[in-house]
């Protein structure tokens, strides 16, 4: 009985996916989507090559073939970006942490800092409440993580699965993203179920998403901030949220994230949302 315990352990352990993540040939295809002025975008992310910044090799990424930015990943499956941007004194450099992918219960993801936010708790990603698994089309089982509605929202050493840089800036066009698909060299390993291929045909028999079900709201519990996504298009868009003897706390006649939480006392809240005159209510949790 031990060896046989010990087989299956060991079978599942070859079954997930390997601890470091990196590799040449790696592709990201991500699309922008539900833009009011512009048509669906598709754009490729590839590692292609090496090079050394400051004694440290990195890989380099490319953007639909243009040299974008480099990335390199620690032991401890840390992996950072570094991007070049220009001032008056001429090209620059800057590391961010974009990925951590050692994971554990009650661990703090973080977004990277591109915005230079002087408040550390404007940049929480997510708190790690439970680590789930997904089978992708190599076989192998990834780790991921999920939002409070059961949807993946990122898979270990592939990356998040709406922006794969994490960039926060909001669109003005009400612009969305997602990642298509993730290829290691010619083997796909991960294509978007909302799309019948990596070029971003949409999947015509998906049934609508009804608008209470496309609103996330997140972390949730959560203890200084909270983001609230939108996967519809809409036009106008008001949120507010009260405490639990109904006085109004906050308010905003757009969606303006992170919304700050600090000061407020541990307890339930109520978000309502008025998304073109029609109103959807969810409860939140303040540790």
């Amino acid at each position: 009985m031990k060896k046989l315990t010990i087989t299956l352990a060991l079978l599942l352990a070859f079954s997930f996916a390997k601890a470091q993540f990196l590799t040449d040939n790696m592709h990201w295809t991500e699309i922008r989507y539900n833009s009011m002025v512009d048509p669906d975008i598709v754009y490729d992310y590839k590692i292609e090559g090496d090079t050394t910044i400051d004694e440290i090799v990195y890989h380099k990424v490319y953007l639909n073939n243009d040299f974008s930015f480099c990335l390199r990943e620690t032991d401890s499956n840390e992996v950072f970006l570094y991007r070049f941007f220009e001032d008056i004194e001429g090209v620059k450099g800057k590391e961010y942490l974009l990925y951590d992918f050692k994971w554990e219960r009650g661990k703090k993801l973080f977004y990277p800092d591109y915005y230079n936010f002087e408040d550390e708790s404007s940049l929480i990603y997510t708190i790690i409440d439970k680590i789930d698994s997904v089978q992708l089309l190599n076989g192998l089982y990834y780790k991921c993580l999920k939002n409070e509605n059961g949807t993946i929202k990122i898979i270990q050493g592939i990356g998040d699965l709406t922006r794969f840089t994490l960039d926060r800036l909001s669109a003005t066009d009400g612009s969305k993203y997602a990642l298509l698909c993730f290829h290691k060299g010619d083997q796909l390993i991960y294509l978007n179920p909302n799309y019948e291929d990596c070029s971003g045909t949409a999947v015509t028999s998906i049934a609508p998403i009804s608008l209470e079900n496309s609103i996330k709201i997140f972390p949730n519990p959560t203890n200084n901030c909270l983001n609230i996504e939108i996967d519809k298009p809409y036009s106008e868009v008001k949120v507010e949220i009260r405490d639990i003897k109904g006085s109004l706390l906050y308010q905003k006649e757009s969606l303006e994230n992170p919304i700050q939480l600090n000061g407020w006392s541990a307890g339930v809240y109520m978000v309502k949302l008025l998304v073109d005159n029609k109103v959807i209510t969810k409860k939140i949790m303040l540790k």
